[in-house]
């Protein structure tokens, strides 16, 4: 399966469906904002979810393993830029607006405060986002400690391009892609396989044997 560019945050949820052995068919969603972006919507929606249906998440949020989505509660929706998504050592913040597809990033890794408008859309750094995220939300996982791509894609029988050559936040890009079709790996900024399945994990730990944690 591949993710669509035209309506990235459905296909996400099939991508977490599968993952994580879930089904959002039967959720109700109906507390937010009305003029919250469709594509922000869904994705407090998806942490509403497993915060009332897995209690692993109850004070691990879903959404906040390597960046951090804001608390629903706490959006400061009466500005017309709000904060909605922060890197967690508080080096950027991302913000946009009611009705809106934009993304600002506020750069604080420098001395000088930096604010840029982002090229991608808010649907599609919403995807890079969750995708980053819910690889370390798989309990198991481990980085991969080789060159290329092409030599981890050799190692398995079926590896599925999930959401490739994206950009996030800086100009690394990064690639996700679904191995044996429930596991995921990222690879980017950090290269990193993730599943749930323990039975996995140990056999593909047996035939990738470079790997850094």
């Amino acid at each position: 399966m591949s993710i669509n560019e035209n309506d990235p945050i459905t296909d996400l949820k099939n991508v977490i469906s599968r993952l994580f052995d879930v089904k959002f068919d039967e959720f109700d969603f109906t507390k937010y904002h009305t003029d919250l972006p469709q594509s922000l919507k869904e994705i407090y929606e998806i942490d509403a979810f497993f915060f009332r249906e897995n209690c692993v998440y109850e004070t691990i949020r879903f959404f906040c393993n390597q960046d951090r989505l804001v608390k629903y509660q706490d959006l400061k929706l009466d500005e017309q830029l709000f904060t909605f998504v922060n890197e967690n050592q508080g080096n950027w913040y991302c913000k946009t607006a009611l009705n809106s597809d934009v993304v600002l990033l506020e750069n604080y890794s420098t001395k000088t405060k930096e604010e840029a408008f982002l090229p991608q859309k808010l649907d599609e750094f919403l995807t890079n986002f969750a995708l980053q995220e819910i690889g370390f939300n798989l309990p198991f996982y481990f980085g991969l400690d080789y060159s290329t791509i092409e030599e981890v894609k050799d190692k398995f029988s079926k590896i599925e391009d999930l959401w490739t050559d994206k950009k996030y936040v800086y100009e690394h890009q990064h690639s996700y892609y679904l191995v044996d079709e429930d596991c995921l790996m990222m690879w980017g900024g950090m290269n990193v396989f993730a599943t749930k399945s323990e039975t996995k994990f140990e056999f593909y730990k047996s035939i990738l044997k470079h790997y850094t944690f």
